[in-house]
C-alpha cells in the first residue's frame, strides 16, 4: 500500500473509531438517564464477559452466548458480542464443539475501542478447526484494541483463501497474538492491480503480530498476475509481513511462494515494518524467485527497521536466489543480523543458504553456522559485488561456513561480479571466522571466490580467520599475519553439540582453538556457552576460537620431561690415568697430560657440553680427554664441569664438577 493510501485509510478509521466510540458514549449517557437514582442500587458489572460458544455452526442471531450451557451461539455471534459491547471479553468452546466450524465467509474482527481486548482460547489445534472452505479467509481482522489486542489460542486456522492473505489478514491498526495455533493449506493469489504489494499464503500481517508456540505449514502465495509494481515483490508463502512480526519457538514448514519468500517474507514497506524470528525451525519451504526460507525486500522511508534471526535453524528450503535466506535488496534504513542460527540443507542456483545482494543497509552473520547447502554458484553464501559498495555494510563475523557444495563456483562464498559505478570498493569483512571443507564439482575448491579476472576490484578482509582452501579471491589481512591459510580446522560433522541449533565442532586439537578474536559484547558462542576460553599461552589474538563454536578445553598440555636421574642427571665415573695412586690426585715427569673423564645419562635423548677451569662450555662426548699442565711440590688444581642438555637446549639437572691435582714429578 502506498504512503498517500495508507494515509487514507488510517485518517478513515480514525473516524470510522471515533463515530462509534461517541454513539456507544451516547447510548451509555442516555440509558443512565433512563435509570436514574435506581442505577446507584444495580449491580456492578464484569469487568469482562466469558462468552461460550456452543454450536458448530456458522450462524448469528443467538441470544445467549453468556450461557456456559448453550447449545447455539456460534463462534460468528460470540466475535460480534465480544466487539459490540463496552468491556474485554474471552471466548471459550463447549466440550462438544469439536472437529471443524466451516465458514460461510471470513470472520470479521472489528473492535473500535482501544481499552478493551479479547482472547479466544480454543481446546487445542489437534481438537478444533476453523475452516475457510477454500473460498474465503478464516479471520479478517480490522481492528482491535491495543496491547494485548486479539488472542487466540488453541486453533486450526485452516483452508482459507482471500487475495492478500489466505487464513488470516491484519490491518495497519491491529494487535494480534496468535499462540499454539496451526495456519495450514491456505492460499493467497494477491492483486498486481493493486499498490498493496501483499500475498500471504497463511497470514498477511499489517499491524502487530507475535506468534509463539505455532506452526505454519502448508499454504501458498500464487501468482497475482500481471502488471505493476513488479511481481516478485509478492510472496510470503506461510506469511507476508509489513508490519511488526515476532515469531518464537514455532514451525514454519512446507509452505511454497510463486515468487519471494517461501516460508516468510519480510515485505516492500515505506513504513518501518520489523521481523524478529527466534527459537523456531524454518523448513521445507520453496520460492521460484528467491528466499526460499526467508526474503527480504525492504526499503522503508520514514523510520528504521530493525530485523533479526537468533537460535533458529532454515534448512530444507530452496529458491532460484537464497535457497535458505534472501537480502536481494536491503535499504539505507533496512538493518538485519542472522546470530546464533544455522542454515543448513539449503539448496538454489546462487547462494545455497544465503544471497545478499544490494545493501545500503546492514547485514551480519554471527556466531552462526553454514554447512551443507548447495548451489550452482556460492554453496554457502552468494554475495554480490554490490553488497561492496557501502563499508562494513556485511559483515561475517565469529561464525563457520563449512561443508557446502558448488556444482558451479565458489564452493564456501562467492563474491559475485560488481555493477554500478563504484570508484573505491570495499572488501568484505570477516572476522574470526571458518571458511573450510567446501567443495566444487565434488572436489576440494575455493573457499572464497570471485568472477574470474585478475583485475577484480573486491575481495575479503580477513581477521583471525581460517581459510582452508583461499581460491582465487583477493585477501587483506587486517593485521597482517592474524589468519590461517591452508589448513584442515579438523571439524565434526553438523551434530548436536549442546544449544538450540546444530553445530559442527572442532577438535581438540584443531588450530582454531585460541586463535580467533571476539567483539566485547559478544559473551556467548552460537550454543550459548561462554566464549573466550582461553587455553593457549598469550597470542596476537585474545584467546577466542575462530568459529561459530567456543571449546571449553584447549589442546592437551605436553607432558613434562621425565624426572633427572638421582645425582643430577649425569653420572660422572671418574678420571683414569694409568700411575693414578690417591684419588684426584694424578703425578707426571712431563709438563702436562691428557686425562680422561667418562660419563653417562639415563636419559638417552640428551646430550653434553664439557668445561675445563672454568671456561667456556662445548659439546662434548664420554670419554672427554682434555690436556691439562702439572706443577712441581703440591701440583696444580683443575675442575671439569659436565652439563646435560635435552633436545630443546634446557639444561636438565645439576652441573656436574670433578676436581683434581696433577704433581710434576723429577
Amino acid at each position: 500500500m502506498s504512503e498517500r493510501s495508507f494515509r487514507r485509510d488510517y485518517q478513515r478509521r480514525l473516524s470510522s473509531a471515533k463515530r462509534r466510540h461517541q454513539l456507544k458514549a451516547r447510548k451509555t449517557a442516555a440509558a443512565a438517564v433512563a435509570v436514574g437514582a435506581f442505577a446507584l442500587a444495580a449491580p456492578a458489572s464484569s469487568s469482562a464477559a466469558s462468552l461460550v460458544v456452543g454450536s458448530n455452526a456458522d450462524t448469528t442471531g443467538a441470544t445467549d452466548c453468556l450461557d456456559s450451557t448453550n447449545t447455539d451461539c456460534t463462534l460468528r455471534q460470540a466475535i460480534a458480542d465480544a466487539t459490540g459491547n463496552t468491556e474485554s471479553d474471552t471466548i471459550t468452546f463447549a466440550s462438544s464443539v469439536t472437529g471443524t466450524i466451516t465458514l460461510t465467509s471470513a470472520l470479521v474482527f472489528n473492535e473500535s475501542n482501544s481499552s478493551y481486548s479479547t482472547t479466544i482460547t480454543g481446546p487445542g489445534s489437534d481438537v478444533l478447526a476453523i475452516s475457510g472452505e477454500g473460498a474465503y479467509n478464516v479471520f479478517d481482522i480490522e481492528t482491535t484494541g491495543s496491547s494485548p489486542g486479539l488472542t487466540i489460542s488453541g486453533l486450526t486456522l485452516t483452508d482459507g483463501s482471500g487475495t492478500f492473505a489466505g487464513a488470516m489478514d491484519t490491518r495497519p491498526y491491529s494487535n494480534v497474538y496468535l499462540d499454539h495455533v496451526v495456519v495450514s493449506n491456505s492460499t493467497a493469489t494477491g492483486d498486481s492491480t493493486s499498490s498493496a504489494d501483499l500475498d500471504g499464503g497463511g497470514i498477511t500481517n499489517r499491524g502487530q503480530m507475535t506468534i509463539t508456540n505455532s506452526t505454519i505449514s502448508g499454504n501458498a502465495s500464487t501468482y497475482p498476475g500481471s502488471g505493476s509494481p513488479p511481481p516478485f515483490l509478492y510472496g510470503g508463502g506461510g506469511i507476508d509481513n509489513v508490519g511488526q512480526l515476532t515469531v518464537d519457538n514455532s514451525a514454519v514448514t512446507n509452505n511454497t511462494a510463486y515468487f519471494i519468500g517461501g516460508g516468510i517474507f519480510q515485505g516492500n514497506s515505506d513504513y518501518a515494518s520489523s521481523l524478529n524470528v527466534s527459537n523456531s525451525t524454518i523448513t521445507g519451504n520453496s520460492a521460484n524467485y528467491a528466499g526460499g526460507g526467508i526474503a527480504e525486500f525492504n526499503q522503508p522511508k520514514y523510520a528504521s527497521s530493525h530485523n533479526s534471526i537468533v537460535n533458529t535453524t532454515i534448512s530444507g528450503n530452496d529458491a532460484f536466489y537464497g535457497g535458505g535466506f534472501s537480502g536481494k535488496y536491503i535499504g539505507g534504513r533496512d538493518n538485519w543480523i542472522i546470530s546464533h542460527s544455522t542454515l543448513s540443507g539449503n539448496d538454489s542456483a546462487y547462494g545455497g543458504g544465503a544471497v545478499i545482494g544490494n545493501v545500503p543497509g546492514s547485514f551480519e552473520l554471527l556466531d552462526s553456522t553454514i554447512s551443507g547447502n548447495y548451489a550452482n554458484v556460492g554453496g554457502g553464501m552468494g554475495i554480490s559485488g554490490a553488497a561492496a559498495k557501502y563499508q562494513d555494510a556485511v559483515q561475517l563475523n565469529n561464525s563457520t561456513i563449512a561443508s557446502n557444495h558448488a556444482y558451479g563456483s565458489g564452493g564456501g562464498i562467492h563474491l559475485g561480479g560488481y555493477y554500478g559505478s563504484n570508484p573505491a570498493p570495499n572488501d568484505i569483512p570477516v572476522l574470526s571466522t571458518i571458511a573450510a571443507d567446501n567443495t566444487n564439482y565434488g572436489v576440494a575448491g575455493q573457499d572464497l571466490d570471485v568472477p574470474d579476472s585478475a583485475t577484480y576490484p573486491v575481495g575479503f578482509n580477513l581477521s583471525f580467520s581460517l581459510v582452508e582452501h583461499p581460491g582465487d579471491a583477493p585477501i587483506t589481512q587486517t593485521p597482517p599475519g592474524s589468519n590461517i591459510f591452508g589448513v584442515d580446522p579438523q571439524l565434526g560433522a553438523l551434530a548436536d553439540n549442546g544449544g538450540p541449533t546444530q553445530t559442527q565442532m572442532p577438535a581438540i586439537t584443531s588450530p582454531v582453538v585460541d586463535q580467533g578474536s571476539a567483539p566485547g559484547n559478544l559473551t556467548t558462542d552460537q550454543r550459548g556457552d561462554p566464549r573466550t576460553v582461553d587455553t593457549s599461552p598469550a597470542n596476537a589474538s585474545n584467546g577466542t576460537d575462530i568459529g561459530s563454536v567456543e571449546r571449553s578445553t584447549g589442546p592437551p598440555v605436553p607432558p613434562p620431561p621425565p624426572p633427572p636421574p638421582s645425582g643430577g642427571g649425569t653420572k660422572v665415573h671418574g678420571i683414569k690415568k694409568k700411575h693414578k695412586k690417591r684419588k684426584h690426585v694424578l703425578r707426571t715427569t712431563k709438563k702436562s697430560l691428557k686425562i680422561h673423564v667418562s660419563f653417562s645419562s639415563a636419559d638417552p635423548s640428551v646430550t653434553f657440553r664439557c668445561s675445563v677451569d672454568g671456561k667456556p662450555a662445548a659439546p662434548c662426548t664420554s670419554p672427554f680427554s682434555p690436556r691439562v699442565s702439572s706443577a712441581p711440590g703440591k701440583g696444580k688444581i683443575h675442575t671439569v664441569t659436565i652439563t646435560t642438555v635435552d633436545s630443546a637446549g634446557n639444561v636438565v639437572g645439576k652441573p656436574r664438577t670433578i676436581r683434581f691435582r696433577i704433581i710434576q714429578v723429577t
